[in-house]
């Protein structure tokens, strides 16, 4: 588990907690990506489950939904807590996140996309894409003067990807 947090808060203050379930899909060394042109930047296909839907079958809707892909495995890999003191709503003091990612296979043929109304607005695409390129991408939009905490999260996870590779790959080649 890991933590990012966006400001200072009152961890006592009341607080407004949701999840999110996310894939990491490889394709020999690149991950099928949502790429959202407003902010230039790299996500992990997934969101947020309906009401009694489950965690395989929420994550297969949001998938396919954002990348065409049909999954076909889901295997838990890391879990990112987000906690943001910007009112969501006005009866809690802030707003937390957790967010689940799991590795996950998908089928070689993609659908046409089925986005949302936000999605078609912050311009999302699909992207097969290296962990290295991607977080380059996002590192560029990190530097900007308002960085929407989702991006900050996205990137925290490439990071752990990154580091798991590269500890991996010195396993295999001492």
């Amino acid at each position: 588990m890991y933590l990012c947090e966006k400001e200072i808060f009152d961890k006592d203050g009341k607080i407004l907690k949701k999840s999110s379930h996310r894939a990491i899909i490889f394709k020999e060394d690149r991950l099928l990506m949502a790429y959202v042109g407003k902010y230039q930047d790299y996500r992990f296909p997934g969101g947020k489950l309906d009401p009694g839907e489950s965690i395989e079958t929420g994550l297969a809707r949001e998938v396919l939904e954002e990348t065409g892909a049909s999954v076909t495995s889901i295997l838990p890999y890391a879990n990112i807590i987000t906690r943001n003191v910007e009112r969501i709503r006005s009866d809690y003091d802030f707003f937390e996140l957790d967010t689940y990612y799991y590795i996950c296979e998908i089928e070689d043929e993609l659908t046409s996309l089925n986005l949302d109304e936000n999605e078609v607005n912050d311009q999302f695409d699909i992207a097969w894409i290296t962990v290295e390129d991607a977080l380059e991408a996002n590192n560029k939009v990190m530097k900007s003067d308002c960085v929407p905490l989702v991006i900050e999260r996205e990137t925290r996870m490439l990071e752990i990807l990154r580091d798991n590779i590269i500890t991996t790959n010195l396993r295999k080649n001492p």
